[in-house]
C-alpha cells in the first residue's frame, strides 16, 4: 500500500483525503482498509497519515480509539526510485525507523 502510494499520485490522494478540519475522511479510511484486505490484512479501520501529521502529534480520534491502525506514509523525497527497482524493502526500512509509527 505504501509503495503504491509513492508511485501512484491518484491513489496517494485518495489515501490522504482530509475533511475541512484536516481530519482523515471515512472515504480515505475505507480505501486503506480495502487496500490492505486485498493484500490479506483485515483490519476494522486503517488510516494513512503523512510524516508531517505524524510529527505534529496525530492522535486517533476517541471514536476509533479501540480499532484504528495508523500507517505513516514516509515522505516520498526520501526515495529515489529506479526503473525496475522494488521499493518494498525501502518502505519496510523507513516504516521500521519510528517505533509504533511509520
Amino acid at each position: 500500500m505504501i509503495v503504491d502510494a509513492w508511485v501512484d499520485q491518484a491513489y496517494q490522494d485518495s489515501l490522504m483525503e482530509r475533511d475541512a478540519n484536516g481530519k482523515v475522511t471515512d472515504a480515505a479510511a475505507l480505501v486503506a482498509r480495502v487496500s490492505l484486505a486485498e493484500r490479506g490484512i483485515y483490519l476494522n479501520r486503517a488510516v494513512v497519515i503523512s510524516e508531517y501529521e505524524f510529527n505534529n502529534d496525530y492522535t486517533v480520534p476517541p471514536a476509533y480509539a479501540d480499532e484504528e491502525v495508523v500507517f505513516v506514509l514516509p515522505d516520498p523525497s526520501r526515495v529515489t526510485p529506479r526503473s525496475g527497482q522494488s521499493l518494498l524493502d525501502t518502505a519496510r526500512l523507513l516504516m521500521a525507523t519510528t517505533p509504533n509509527g511509520i
